[in-house]
């Protein structure tokens, strides 16, 4: 099984083929900016229903990334690290222009390259997370989405088309406790059998997914402690501390 891959615009159905697939930028290896199909007043209403968010982490995904938890999975997978994002009536729904303007914020802010979009299921949800996704490009943002359901299944969705067209990177597949991915394998990826997606160029260099997971623990403007990352790691650290 190849650890990553790269779905060429030939290998997917041309209504799901990404507008910014393009060269990647000699100075960034970033795809260029282009702006977007789906204009910011269409989705202006749209709400995406979010179990957590972090405006700048380095602990889910290459670089500093804006990451949000969406709430809501009907896959369950079981030992799966985030089981309180199950819930479809948890967390809060935020208009996406809200999300749009944290996003902004944090690019000024914390000098931020990109949107993490994980949970809870993405695709259970998948116009607001397409439409998140849009915005964050029109910021010159990368997109990373993970997803239970693999790359095959989210084009048999017609509902997910558009998260296919938005994200830069999937990474898809159950998480399968019983496959657990090594420690010297590949950064932010739970099991063996998930696939590293690559829809675009973007962060389709093999030497960002190596290194070592890490935690973070962050206190938000309300005082309140938050800890994300690498599972395993996590779990001994909230043991160590408790």
């Amino acid at each position: 099984m190849s650890e990553e891959t790269f779905a060429a615009a030939s290998e997917i159905p041309s209504e799901q083929r990404s507008s910014r697939m393009g060269p990647l930028s000699e100075e960034t290896g970033d795809s260029p900016a282009s702006s977007s199909p789906c204009s910011p007043e269409r989705h202006r209403d749209l709400r995406l229903r979010v179990g957590a968010r972090v405006a700048c982490t380095e602990a889910e995904g290459p670089g500093r990334r804006f990451a949000v938890w969406v709430q809501g999975c009907d896959l369950r997978c079981p030992g799966c690290c985030n089981p309180e994002f199950f819930a479809r009536d948890g967390g809060e729904a935020v208009a996406v222009g809200t999300l749009a303007d944290e996003l902004r914020a944090a690019r000024d802010l914390y000098a931020i390259t990109g949107l993490t979009v994980l949970g809870g299921e993405p695709s259970e949800q998948a116009e607001a997370v397409a439409a998140l996704c849009d915005r964050a490009r029109d910021l010159g943002l990368g997109t990373l989405v993970f997803t239970g359901r693999t790359l095959a299944e989210l084009q048999t969705m017609p509902e997910a088309r558009a998260l296919l067209d938005a994200a830069d990177t999937l990474v898809d597949g159950r998480f399968d406790a019983r496959r657990r991915e090594p420690p010297d394998g590949r950064r932010w990826i739970g099991s063996t059998n998930q696939q590293i997606v690559h829809l675009t160029p973007r962060h389709a260099d093999p030497a960002l997914w190596r290194g070592h997971d890490h935690v973070e623990l962050q206190i938000d403007a309300a005082g309140r402690l938050t800890a994300h990352g690498a599972p395993d790691l996590l779990r001994r650290l909230l043991k160590n501390m408790s």
